[in-house]
């Protein structure tokens, strides 16, 4: 949603659970990024991170209706 350098490449990474069984897709909506409009910069991979893990911490059965998110 940033128009990143390389957001292009989201329908295809989009596409990989399908081939991938056991590949999930975390998604970057929202996610800051930096002057190379390229990376996140800090609180962008900070808020990724943070969905990254609850997304690993679900998939492993733990509860995360307790972690607070990026706008909380």
């Amino acid at each position: 949603d940033q128009g990143g350098v390389c957001a292009a490449m989201n329908k295809i990474i989009d596409t990989l659970p399908r081939a991938i069984k056991n590949a999930y897709v975390i998604s970057s909506a929202g996610c800051t990024d930096a002057a190379d409009n390229l990376h996140f910069n800090a609180d962008g991979y900070k808020e990724f991170g943070k969905r990254y893990a609850i997304k690993m911490l679900s998939l492993l059965g733990y509860s995360t209706a307790d972690i607070k998110t990026g706008n909380d």
